[in-house]
Order: structure tokens, then C-alpha cells, then sequence
């Protein structure tokens, strides 16, 4: 069997590595790492057998351990910020035309946007009453009154 040479284990390391930025999965670092380090051992006269094993159990046990480690470290469930229409949710809205239940929507606007809404009780909303978003369906919002007081901050309002 022919050595595969330090060089060809370097290229297919940065062509790993390229496909990671490519992702973002943390699915090509590890083999680019098992790459990297059959590249160091080819160098140092492993032979050909020893470089295609250190690659393939370094990249297997990287990819086991350090895989789930750095997804849990890096993306915790905790820290996912809503954007888009599930940033909505428990927003205030400003009330621009009479907002009755769902076969008699009305318009809010909120965040500058102006919306067709609904309440989520079946009430009805005047123009210049104090709502908050309760879920999105669809193209509309489910709004519900609240009365105006300490509970409403900064557009958010604690249901």
C-alpha cells in the first residue's frame, strides 16, 4: 500500500473544513480535525494503515463526544431568540380599528406594522384600548384587552 502523504491529508482537512462553513453543524470539524491530525502522523512516518485509523477513530470519537458538547454549549435552548411573527407573542398592540372576534376582525398595529386582528374571547376592542398579542394565526392576530396598568412594559406584557 502507497503512503497517502501529509499533503493529501492536509488538503481534505481544509476541504473539511471549508464544507463546515458551508453548514454550520459541527458535522465537517471533526473529520477536518481527524484530517489535520493523520496529516501530523503521515509527516512523522506513520504508515499508511496507522493514518487512515487515526483518522477514522478521531473522527468517530470527536464526533460523538465533542459534537453534542459544543451544540450544548453554543445553542442552549434557553438563549433561542424569537424573531419573526413568533416575536409577536405578548406584544402590546395599539388598537386603530374596532377589533370583534374572529368573523369580525379589526386592525392593531404593532412594532409599526398594522395587522388584521381578532379577539381571543369573542369581546370587542375599542380603537385606543391597550391589547396584547396572544398567538398568531395564520395572517392574524389573536389580541386580548388588558387593563393599562404597571403590567405592561416596554411593549411586553406578562399573561
Amino acid at each position: 500500500m502507497t503512503t497517502l502523504g501529509w499533503e493529501s491529508w492536509g488538503v481534505l482537512s481544509l476541504l473539511l473544513l471549508f464544507g463546515e462553513l458551508y453548514t454550520h453543524h459541527f458535522v465537517f470539524l471533526w473529520p477536518a480535525v481527524g484530517a489535520a491530525g493523520a496529516a501530523i502522523a503521515a509527516a512523522l512516518g506513520l504508515g499508511p494503515e496507522g493514518e487512515i485509523l487515526l483518522f477514522v477513530v478521531s473522527s468517530a470519537a470527536l464526533l460523538v463526544v465533542a459534537r453534542p458538547l459544543f451544540l450544548r454549549i453554543l445553542s442552549p435552548e434557553g438563549r433561542a431568540i424569537a424573531t419573526n411573527v413568533e416575536a409577536l407573542a405578548g406584544r402590546q398592540v395599539e388598537v386603530i380599528e374596532p377589533v370583534g372576534d374572529i368573523y369580525a376582525p379589526g386592525t392593531v398595529r404593532v412594532g409599526g406594522e398594522t395587522w388584521t386582528a381578532f379577539t381571543e374571547d369573542g369581546g370587542k376592542l375599542e380603537p385606543g384600548q391597550a391589547a396584547i398579542v396572544a398567538r398568531v394565526e395564520g395572517l392574524k392576530l389573536c389580541v386580548r384587552g388588558v387593563p393599562l396598568t404597571g403590567d405592561v412594559w416596554k411593549g411586553k406584557v406578562s399573561s
